[in-house]
């Protein structure tokens, strides 16, 4: 009875849902190849950051990972509202190769980044959230509860359109399942899709800036 356990939690763990952060980190072929013997199987890589700079690596870390089956990729904005909304979701959907079909995450992290008044920050992020979607691609929200509220202003501030996007949290408590999102969440979400639980793993020879955990 003990093996037959051991056995199944072996297999569990090797069939486990894992995601990655990557950000700004170089993913060559051959690190493509070993996240997929790790059993990464989904990949979130940084697209735009909040300076306007564009990742020109992404389409061949795109590549690279499709190549070694791992086909759900994803892109990360870290948005500013000195962004035009139109003209950078129209600069992102060119960046973006053909073949995406992943979702394009919008990170509210930076309190720098933000500079008009905080009761029309909810209003910015919702109009560059629906540039984006009229393109065609999946959006979603990324941030963690002490960010949104410095941001935000409020904790619970967002909006019905707002939480009809997915939306990805971060705390860094080591524990891979949503059981703390009723605390850890933020904008009144009524659930989450992904969250990042640990943050600057070293793996295949690379730190990547943290750890998802997700539900296919």
């Amino acid at each position: 009875m003990l093996k037959f356990i051991l056995v199944v939690l072996a297999f569990s763990a090797a069939t486990a849902d894992l995601g990655l952060n990557a950000g700004t980190t170089t993913i060559s072929r051959s690190t493509a190849s070993c996240l997929r013997t790790q059993n990464v199987s989904r990949v979130a890589v940084e697209i735009l950051n909040d300076r306007g700079t564009f990742n020109t690596n992404y389409i061949n870390t795109f590549i690279y990972l499709l190549d070694a089956n791992i086909s759900n990729v994803d892109a990360i904005v870290r948005i500013s509202d000195k962004f035009d909304p139109e003209g950078t979701c129209n600069n992102i959907t060119r960046a973006l190769p053909q073949a995406f079909n992943g979702t394009v995450w919008l990170a509210v992290e930076s309190a720098s980044s933000w500079s008009v008044e905080v009761g029309r920050r909810i209003d910015f992020l919702e109009e560059f959230s629906l540039n984006c979607r009229a393109h065609g691609f999946k959006v979603g929200i990324f941030s963690k509860v002490t960010s949104w509220t410095l941001i935000m202003g409020s904790p619970t501030a967002g909006s019905d359109k707002l939480r009809t996007l997915p939306v990805w949290y971060f705390n860094d408590n080591g524990v891979d399942d949503f059981n703390d999102f009723r605390y850890a969440g933020f904008g009144k979400w009524p659930s989450a899709t992904m969250k990042e639980y640990r943050t600057s793993p070293y793996l295949c020879s690379n730190t990547f800036a943290g750890y998802e955990y997700y539900q296919r």
